[in-house]
C-alpha cells in the first residue's frame, strides 16, 4: 500500500518533475498543507534548490463506473508539461524566425511567434535539448537545460537567468566571479538600472520582469 513521503530534491528537480514521478500532478504536491513552508520559502514550484523537501501523499484510489460494451477515455492530469522560450539577440525580439528543437528524441519544428515566443508541449522529466535557430550556414545551435534553474534568491539562480538571456555568465556556481559582474554591470545598462556588479532587489524585479519568473 503507498504511503506518505517526503521527497528530496536534487539537481534538477522541480516540483512538477517530482509530482510526475509519483503519479501526481504538480498543484497536488504545490497546494498541499504539508508543503506551506516550501511555498513561503521558493515562491515558485518549477525553482528548487537541492536539499529542498517536498511533501508527497500517497496516491488515492479511485474507482469508476463506466457502461461495458463501450470505448472509454481516460486523460491523466498534467501530462504533458508546457515548455515557453522566447528567441531574442539583445534587446532584437526573432519573430517569425523558422527553428527546429529537440527535446526527448522528437524535433519540433516551426516559425517564432510575433514577440519572438516557442510553445511546445514536452515531459515534465525532460531534462535537456538542444535547439537551432535559422536555417543553413547561418543557423545557430544552442543547448538548453529545461529543469536546473535554482530560485531567484540565490546567486544560482540570478546566474542561470542572466546566462540563459545571453548575457557573458561563464558558469553557474553561486559565486560572483569576473564573469558575472560583468553580466550583471551589462544587464543594469540594458534596464537603465543603477550601475554596479552586485546583486539586489531592484536588480532581482528587473530580471523577474525580464526573463518571466
Amino acid at each position: 500500500m503507498a504511503e506518505d513521503k517526503v521527497r528530496v530534491a536534487e539537481a534538477g528537480d522541480s516540483v512538477e518533475s517530482i509530482a510526475s514521478e509519483h503519479g501526481h500532478i504538480w498543484q497536488t504536491l504545490w497546494e498541499h498543507p504539508r508543503n506551506q513552508a516550501l511555498r513561503e520559502l521558493r515562491g515558485n514550484p518549477h525553482t528548487l534548490l537541492p536539499g529542498d523537501e517536498v511533501f508527497v501523499p500517497a496516491l488515492r484510489q479511485r474507482m469508476k463506473q463506466v457502461l461495458t460494451g463501450r470505448k472509454h477515455t481516460f486523460v491523466r492530469k498534467g501530462i504533458p508539461s508546457k515548455l515557453h522560450l522566447v528567441l531574442r539577440v539583445g534587446s532584437e525580439v526573432l519573430k517569425d524566425t523558422p527553428y527546429a528543437l529537440e527535446v526527448d528524441g522528437v524535433i519540433l519544428k516551426g516559425r517564432s511567434g510575433a514577440d519572438g515566443s516557442i510553445v511546445h508541449s514536452v515531459s515534465p522529466t525532460a531534462a535537456t535539448g538542444m535547439l537551432r535557430i535559422g536555417e543553413g550556414f547561418a543557423s545557430r545551435l544552442i543547448p538548453i537545460s529545461l529543469r536546473h534553474l535554482h530560485p531567484l534568491d540565490t546567486v544560482s539562480g540570478v546566474q542561470g537567468r542572466l546566462k540563459n538571456l545571453g548575457y557573458p555568465v561563464d558558469e553557474v556556481s553561486g559565486e560572483l566571479d569576473g564573469p558575472t559582474q560583468a553580466a550583471l554591470q551589462k544587464f543594469r545598462a540594458d534596464q537603465q538600472l543603477p550601475s554596479g556588479t552586485g546583486i539586489d532587489d531592484s536588480l532581482r524585479s528587473a530580471l523577474q520582469r525580464v526573463y518571466g519568473h
